[in-house]
């Protein structure tokens, strides 16, 4: 990664914290997660009707799951590139 990415995922990494901070967001997150244990309570009752609409749940589960996620995921994205840069240069 070079300098000028850095900067793009360091501002990226700010304004999703940002945004993660907000009130909205956990009112965002809690319906998501409410949403979510709808369909994984339909799941554990085998109510998918086929095969194709157990793949489709399951997908959107694990979507809204990468997109709940997503904080924690840049935040460590970026603290690993730091961190092999500090490597970097010590070398």
């Amino acid at each position: 990664m070079n300098d000028d990415e850095l900067r793009g995922l360091q501002e990226r990494v700010q304004l999703i914290k940002e945004l993660s901070e907000h009130p909205g967001w956990s009112i965002a997150i809690d319906r998501a997660r409410a949403q979510m244990y709808i369909k994984q309570k339909s799941l554990i009752r085998g109510d998918m009707k086929s095969f194709d609409e157990y793949k489709e749940t399951v997908s959107w589960m694990s979507g809204l799951q990468f997109f709940i996620n997503i904080p924690e995921m840049v935040q460590q994205e970026l603290a690993t590139e730091l961190d092999n840069r500090g490597e970097n240069e010590e070398e």
